[in-house]
């Protein structure tokens, strides 16, 4: 089996402060068998002059070809699909300015794994790791990578890192059906009309045509806390709310990642999926507008609620703290009336007469 070829891409646009560590992350690797695709955004600092000046030594290391491009694009997603149309390798990675491979052994070892692997696995991921400017470790991804992963593993969230997200190229091009469906013949691209999330759709997308996705069991990624989804992370969410609903014709649970015979995951269970209609997008759509409404009516309620009771508690505080025990002032002045002393010594005792119905006949 031939060696497979690793295509990584980095998309820049003024990215002088960041692009270096990912371009020296690439020349650490032990392994050589990488092309390298550079799509800047016609950048106005010293982005390209960094990359021209490493360019040799990138030829040199990367032995499936090194292409720098720089001219005007749509934003991030449009340089990424200009990055998928000039991909040639077997593997795309998405590695954006700032990002870094955890180790130099990292290619290597997920090589290894995929020549023991037959048939290819259509996908590739693993974890992440989150680390500052400098490349030192601030915390694990919120998420963790399953080590089964299929199309509705992402209802949860985005399970696994864009960058640790590795497909193949014959799946990015829809060359890859599902046994009893029909490949598309035609490239997916990253849809536009999201500016935050079109990477959580892309991968959705991927994972309802790959019939095989393998786990690397390591961690891949160093990510640089600083990405334009973190930055803009409120937007992001609706767009996803919104991906989802066009995603899955009904928003429930996901299901175990396994296939129908229980086998290695290969995410074939989604092939009994309700078929993508739009009656069932629009749906979903109703459904997520619903749930979105009850929750924020919910909230409000509570929130008047509180409110409500931070007026009380300013206004007359000890109507909040008032014990249930003196409820009626009667009993509350018998629970304050001090208990009678001792008669002092020598003093006649005085004893309660007789009740009369206790009271005897002289006879």
């Amino acid at each position: 089996m031939s060696t497979p070829v690793f295509t990584i891409i980095t998309v820049t646009y003024n990215a002088e402060r960041t692009l270096p560590a990912t371009l020296y992350s690439i020349l650490s690797q032990e392994y050589r068998h990488i092309e390298f695709l550079l799509i800047d955004g016609n950048s106005q600092d010293r982005t390209l002059a960094q990359a021209q000046a490493l360019e040799p030594r990138l030829r040199e290391h990367c032995a499936a070809g090194v292409r720098l491009q720089s001219e005007p694009d749509k934003g991030l997603y449009d340089a990424m699909n200009k990055g998928l149309r000039l991909a040639t390798g077997d593997y795309l990675i998405f590695l954006n300015a700032g990002d870094r491979f955890h180790s130099p052994q990292t290619l290597r070892k997920v090589a290894d794994q995929v020549m023991e692997e037959s048939p290819r696995p259509d996908l590739i991921y693993g974890q992440t790791d989150i680390v500052d400017s400098e490349g030192k470790f601030l915390r694990k991804r919120h998420y963790t990578a399953p080590a089964q992963l299929g199309e509705r593993s992402f209802l949860s969230g985005m399970l696994v890192c864009h960058q640790a997200f590795w497909p193949s190229l014959p799946l990015c091009r829809g060359k890859v059906a599902r046994l009893g469906e029909k490949a598309e013949g035609k490239l997916l691209e990253y849809d536009l009309k999201y500016r935050f999330s079109a990477d959580y759709d892309w991968c959705i997308r991927l994972l309802h045509h790959s019939r095989y996705n393998h786990y690397a069991r390591m961690t891949l990624i160093d990510y640089l806390d600083e990405g334009m989804t973190t930055q803009n992370h409120r937007a992001s969410l609706g767009e996803r709310y919104r991906i989802m609903a066009a995603s899955w014709p009904r928003t429930t649970p996901a299901a175990p990642h396994t296939s129908p015979t229980g086998s290695s995951p290969c995410g074939a269970y989604s092939a009994y999926a309700p078929p993508r209609t739009k009656t069932g997008a629009a749906h979903s759509a109703l459904m997520v507008r619903r749930f979105s409404l009850f929750h924020a009516a919910l909230f409000q309620k509570r929130c008047s609620a509180f409110a409500e009771n931070m007026r009380r508690f300013f206004r007359k505080p000890a109507a909040l703290f008032r014990s249930p025990y003196r409820a009626s002032a009667g009993r509350g002045r018998a629970l304050r009336r001090k208990p009678r002393g001792i008669p002092p010594e020598g003093a006649p005792l005085s004893l309660p007469s007789a009740s009369p119905c206790g009271r005897r006949g002289s006879g």
